[in-house]
């Protein structure tokens, strides 16, 4: 079983180390271990750059190591292909492959899919239910305003003076 013919890298410094590539290791061997149980696992390579020195490889390895010794893949100590700064990893299957504890990585936010969508789809429909109250809110209020605005055109001046004297006579007959 082999996941890529190559580099997997985060090229991203700010996406680094949040565990990413915990999750795309985890989903690959799930899917391994579903569906090749049986098969054998082509070796991880650690490749030693020409350019390393000696304390910068050996920090290097130290982290790949220990990342993909998480996942149960081990190294000969001393390296198998240290002449050619290649050092693959011990033979090994798909069954002997481990996942990580997601939980254990705490920069992963885990989102559940189905109530999430099930969630936007009712603040959707909640929405539509609001612009379909506030749109007929909207046209009682403009209805009752042209009520008014239909008295207040039909009233010519004679009309203003009798609304302003039963208004007049109101008020006294009140205070």
């Amino acid at each position: 079983m082999k996941l890529t013919t190559g580099d997997v890298m985060i090229h991203r410094a700010a996406l680094r180390g949040r565990g990413l590539g915990y999750l795309v290791l985890n989903a690959s061997i799930r899917w391994a271990q579903l569906h090749h149980r049986d098969a054998a696992v082509e070796p991880i390579t650690l490749v030693r750059a020409a350019t390393s020195s000696d304390e910068e490889w050996n920090h290097e390895l130290a982290k790949l190591t220990s990342f993909y010794g998480r996942f149960g893949f081990r190294w000969r100590s001393p390296p198998l292909e240290a002449a050619v700064r290649h050092y693959p990893s011990e033979p090994m299957m798909v069954s002997d492959l481990t996942t990580v504890d997601e939980a254990s990585l705490p920069l992963i936010r885990r989102i559940d899919m189905p109530a999430s969508l099930t969630r936007i789809l009712q603040r959707l429909h909640d929405g539509a239910d609001d612009r379909a109250t506030i749109k007929a809110l909207g046209i009682a209020l403009r209805d009752r305003r042209e009520r008014w605005r239909i008295v207040g055109y039909r009233l010519n001046w004679l009309g203003w003076a009798v609304a302003l004297a039963i208004g007049w006579v109101a008020r006294q007959s009140i205070g």
